[in-house]
């Protein structure tokens, strides 16, 4: 795996694709966060190893009785990565899962073995 870009502490926007009841249920507005980590997510049985972060939404929502504060993502494609977003105009298509407080506060905030489905966002980040 190659270094990672700095982006802790960044602000980013995130462009809801899917799910579609979701991003309807938002109006289709673009959600503002704040990158509070960044590592990697371990191969697991949902997929091999891959660079992720970690963010906060400035403005948490409930959705189908779940809270969304934070959300974990990685790219969606092989091959891409968050260092793109260096240059300008750029983004990131990528899986977000929605994850518990307490887990940006584990020994392992990048480990989504115990996930079981829902929460599930798929977006486009970017400056």
């Amino acid at each position: 795996m190659k270094p990672l870009s700095h982006l802790e502490g960044k602000t980013v926007v995130l462009e809801l694709s899917d799910p579609w009841d979701l991003g309807e249920s938002l109006e289709w507005k673009v959600l503002q966060a704040t990158v509070i980590k960044q590592g990697i997510q371990p191969e697991s049985g949902f997929g091999s190893e891959s660079e992720s972060i970690i963010i906060r939404l400035k403005e948490p929502f409930t959705f189908k009785g779940l809270n969304y504060e934070y959300l974990q993502g990685s790219p969606r494609h092989e091959g891409d990565s968050f260092r793109v977003l260096r240059r300008k105009k750029s983004s990131v298509f990528c899986s977000f899962t929605r994850i518990p407080p307490e887990q940006i506060a584990s020994t392992a905030p990048f480990d989504l073995s115990w996930w079981r489905g829902g929460g599930g966002v798929i977006a486009t980040i970017s400056f």
